[in-house]
């Protein structure tokens, strides 16, 4: 199996889900539930052959992007799924075909934000408001035309947590008030010039974890108080062939880390 990207949300009920995208064949997804009893197999729910990255948030229903900037014909798409477990058909929210990474969050008041990676540009931001409108337009919040990989995460009091990996420098990090307002730049919280992807998740109590990707040396997380400061970095899971990650925090206070790794 040729795994490109993975995603992971949960819900209230501590229970959550995995997706991965398989190359050719579309999004498979498979749950755990709370008590931590994986489903016994993986589930497609996308065909589209394309689609290079994938996104997924809560709180209730889960939401679920995907990218295929490999169409250059595309954009990112959004589906969800209900809680009586049906899903929607996808609908094209972005219709910017370069997007090379995408994330999204879901905040408290029930509305999510997305954020879209271009090359030469930054990141963008769209809004999904509570009755299930997405903003017109994107908005530019990061202009560093070398990010290569983005990360969000939002806490219960409403703030958003922006995480940008530049190649040969290391994470970035802009964080969002309640309010709407961004911060005016970005901080450097990481300077592991190798990291090759990030990934974000938060607790109830207010932190949250954000985990990086070093090609060859494994996974790192570092934590971020709810007094807003970051801990060092700690090596997680030492699998060098590691590639992708997903971070989710489940309302059990306990945060779930996967990786992806191509078998030989």
């Amino acid at each position: 199996m040729n795994l490109i990207d993975t995603a992971a949300a949960s819900v209230p009920n501590s229970n959550m889900y995995v997706f991965n995208v398989v190359k050719g064949s579309g999004i498979w997804y498979r749950g755990r539930t709370a008590a931590g009893v994986w489903a016994g197999s993986a589930t497609q729910i996308d065909t589209n052959p394309n689609i290079t990255a994938v996104v997924a948030t809560g709180p209730q229903r889960r939401h679920l992007c995907t990218s295929s900037p490999s169409c250059r014909v595309s954009g990112v798409w959004h589906r969800d799924r209900a809680v009586d477990g049906t899903w929607s058909n996808a609908s094209l929210v972005d219709s910017n075909p370069y997007s090379v990474a995408i994330a999204a969050t879901a905040l408290p008041n029930g509305t999510i934000s997305l954020f879209t990676t271009i090359p030469g540009s930054g990141i963008w931001t769209r809004a999904r408001a509570t009755d299930g409108t997405w903003a017109a337009s994107a908005t530019h919040v990061d202009s560093n035309p070398y990010i290569t990989s983005v990360a969000a995460t939002s806490l219960p009091n409403g703030t958003v947590h922006l995480f940008a990996v530049v190649p040969d420098s290391g994470v970035w990090y802009r964080s969002r008030t309640a309010g709407g307002t961004w911060a005016a730049a970005a901080d450097l919280i990481d300077t592991n010039s190798a990291i090759l992807s990030a990934s974000a998740g938060s607790l109830p109590d207010g932190t949250l974890h954000v985990t990086t990707v070093v090609p060859g040396n494994g996974i790192w997380d570092r934590t971020r108080s709810a007094a807003g400061a970051f801990t060092n970095a700690t090596r997680i899971d030492t699998n060098k062939d590691i590639f992708a990650t997903y971070t989710t925090g489940l309302n059990n206070s306990t945060v779930q880390v996967g990786g992806l790794v191509n078998a030989a």
